[in-house]
Formats: structure tokens, C-alpha cells, sequence
């Protein structure tokens, strides 16, 4: 079987009860560990990887990060692993033993959650879009009391020209 032995994160190995960009990653030893979650900030991790088999003939060892990785990548010794970057989403890194004779050991697995940055998060987008819906209401508000201003200056006006006709009107019949 294989064995995910350590992880780094930022160049820096993380140790049980290590506080790194503000989280304690790991509770437990990472043998033990079957779930860790990585904040925004941890999003650039190396994970390091060996074979437990003790033989005269060196197995091979496959992994991959799925589902950012769809392909095992096989190696011929103990490796170390550096992702960096990765979208926010729930990942499985897999590790397998492959032994000289074909035969292909259990799967050790490890899943990882990376955590959306805040402006990457739902709730986020919603206020964004109730900011948007506020925004365009203010703008036809405003947009309709213009038009009532406007309807009425243009009554006032026609009341006053209507005023004046009259007046004028009055004048003439005066003379």
C-alpha cells in the first residue's frame, strides 16, 4: 500500500496543530487523516507520497488529483507532489502501489476541499445581484420623478400660456 506521508504548504510543512494563514489544518497525523479543508489562502500545497512495500524489486506508484487530474501519473520512486492554485472544489488525491508481478495494491486516499474565496461564494454573488436590483431601482425612481417633474412644468406652463390667452383675450374684448 502506499502512504501519504506529509504535506507542505507554501514551502512549509505542516505539522498536527499548525496554524497556518489563520487555520490549523491538520488535528492528526496525515496517515490518519482522510479529510482536510484548505482555505483560499492554502490553496498551494505539495503532498509527499511513498510505497510501504519492502521488495528486492522497486513497484512503481500511481496518483492523481481528482477530478483535476482524470489521468494516474505513475512514478518509479517516492514522490512529492505540488498543486498550486486550484479552483475552490472538493478533491480526492489517490495513491496505488503497483507491484512488478501486476498486481495493484488499495487505494489510499486523501480528500481535500479547497474553500472559495469570499467574492467566489454565493452569498456573495446574491448581494452583488441585490445591490444590482437596488441600483436599477434607484435609477428608474429617479427617472420617473423626472418625468413627473416634467409632465408637470409642462401642465404649468400650459395653465400659465392658457392664462395668458385668456387675459388676453379679456383685453381685447376691453377695447
Amino acid at each position: 500500500k502506499a502512504a501519504i506521508h506529509s504535506l507542505e504548504i507554501g514551502h512549509r510543512l505542516v505539522n498536527i496543530g499548525d496554524t497556518i494563514h489563520g487555520q490549523v489544518i491538520l488535528s492528526q497525523n496525515l496517515f490518519h487523516t482522510r479529510r482536510i479543508r484548505l482555505n483560499d489562502k492554502n490553496r498551494d500545497f505539495a503532498l509527499s507520497f511513498s510505497s510501504l512495500a519492502y521488495s528486492e524489486q522497486q513497484p512503481k506508484i500511481r496518483y492523481r488529483l481528482f477530478p483535476y487530474q482524470k489521468n494516474w501519473i505513475t512514478t518509479d520512486k517516492e514522490e512529492k507532489v505540488a498543486y498550486h492554485n486550484l479552483k475552490a472544489g472538493l478533491y480526492n488525491f489517490e495513491v496505488q502501489v503497483l507491484y512488478p508481478n501486476g498486481f495493484i495494491s488499495g487505494l489510499s486516499q486523501l480528500e481535500i476541499e479547497i474553500l472559495p474565496h469570499w467574492s467566489e461564494t454565493w452569498w456573495f454573488r446574491l448581494l452583488l445581484l441585490l445591490l444590482f436590483l437596488l441600483f436599477f431601482l434607484f435609477v428608474l425612481h429617479r427617472l420617473r420623478l423626472k418625468q413627473q417633474r416634467l409632465r408637470h412644468e409642462l401642465q404649468l406652463q400650459h395653465e400659465v400660456f392658457a392664462a395668458q390667452v385668456e387675459r388676453d383675450k379679456e383685453k381685447q374684448m376691453r377695447m
